[in-house]
């Protein structure tokens, strides 16, 4: 690359059409070279993140499990005042409600 920018301030060279052409392509040639590490640098590193990169521990997955549990309906009161605290019943409720709701909504219009 030193020699390229060399090349670029010496005045004799600069007139020369197909020196410049040259000096052009060299340029081209040690971006695409250089371009070519970068890229093996990344896969490199990504490789060895993935080898000796940080393992999912207890903790996180306790986190985790809390996070699931709190996206999660653990109990549900119905129209008549049941708890429903089951999981099936839970969603069978949930089912059932939402494929009704049209038709509810249609007797409300």
């Amino acid at each position: 690359k030193k020699d390229i920018e060399d090349c670029k301030k010496d005045s004799n060279l600069t007139n020369c059409t197909i020196l410049q052409k040259k000096l052009f392509e060299a340029e081209l040639d040690l971006n695409h070279i250089i371009d070519q590490e970068v890229r093996g640098a990344i896969t490199r590193s990504r490789v060895q993140w993935t080898e000796e990169g940080e393992r999912s521990t207890k903790y996180f997955f306790g986190l985790e499990k809390s996070n699931g549990k709190k996206k999660s309906i653990s109990k549900l009161i119905d129209i008549e005042g049941n708890d429903l605290t089951d999981q099936e019943n839970i969603s069978s409720h949930v089912v059932n409600f939402y494929q009704n709701l049209p038709a509810v909504m249609a007797t409300l219009r």
